[in-house]
């Protein structure tokens, strides 16, 4: 499943270790060269309307705007026996796009049966363009129901809908308004709003937050995790990024990468999902 708890900062240090990099070489948001590759998904992708509910028990969440898009229609209810290739459900030219010149990995390789689980991984460990040295990752997690977790007469069983449902509560309780962000020696999650998905004829949600950190190690990351329940499968996307302008060290400024950026491309992947699980005559019955 998605990383939701502070394994995360843990993770982001160990990639900036990893690099080589010198702390003042982390990365950050420049705009000017983001902008126009973003801008007309940001446009295109989503709608801010409406409102959600709030957290059932426990903490109030503080709920952000649901995020629309023009409708797809809902999937059958029958379940799919398997996905053929996960990873290339994503297309090669929505990776080079949000992530240039990627690294990609996949714990598993064929197509995914019953019971089993695929992540694909696509790294942008580090690129320098003339303005900015960028960072993007991008994460799809897929979780296929075992042939008896929709039937189970264990109420603990797991499923996609059951998962989806525990994701999503959690999610609710962290939702946040990034109302403190100031960098302290310490890594630290700071989360926004949870935000209902509507428009993908199924179940969705998205989580965002940055992981902050200060002097010496200035990182600044935004995440946006986007989590449906396709039918009998689970799906988790997750996308981050991050740069650092060019300059001397101590002129060098970081930042993440726009939430509303992170969710619309988040969505836009979870579209391209959606339509190719929807056009796959060998992963249904």
């Amino acid at each position: 499943m998605s990383v939701r708890d502070q394994t995360r900062a843990d993770a982001t240090r160990a990639d900036i270790a990893a690099r080589g990099r010198p702390p003042w070489a982390l990365p950050v948001v420049a705009s000017a060269v983001t902008a126009g590759v973003t801008a007309t998904a940001v446009a295109l992708a989503f709608a801010l309307t409406g409102a959600s509910s709030p957290a059932k028990g426990g903490t109030t969440a503080r709920p952000g705007a649901s995020v629309s898009s023009t409708a797809l229609a809902p999937p059958p209810s029958t379940a799919l026996t398997g996905v053929t290739d996960p990873c290339s459900l994503v297309t090669r030219a929505t990776v080079d796009r949000l992530v240039p010149q990627p690294a990609s990995s996949a714990d598993g390789t064929g197509p995914m049966r019953p019971g089993t689980s695929r992540r694909c991984d696509w790294d942008q460990p580090g690129h320098w363009t003339d303005v900015v040295d960028q960072v993007r990752h991008l994460s799809v997690h897929l979780t296929l129901d075992g042939p008896n977790d929709a039937g189970a007469a264990d109420p603990r069983a797991a499923s996609a809908q059951h998962d989806f449902t525990l994701l999503a509560e959690d999610a609710r309780k962290r939702s946040g308004d990034y109302a403190d962000t100031r960098p302290t020696s310490q890594s630290r999650q700071v989360f926004g709003p949870f935000r209902p998905v509507d428009g993908l004829g199924i179940e969705a949600f998205t989580e965002e937050y940055r992981i902050i950190e200060g002097p010496p190690l200035r990182t600044d990351t935004g995440f946006v995790e986007l989590t449906a329940a396709y039918r009998n499968l689970l799906i988790e996307i997750s996308y981050r990024g991050e740069d650092t302008s060019a300059g001397k060290p101590a002129e060098m400024s970081v930042a993440p990468l726009p939430a509303t950026t992170l969710r619309a491309e988040a969505l836009a992947v979870a579209r391209e999902l959606v339509t190719a699980l929807g056009r796959c005559a060998a992963c249904r019955r």
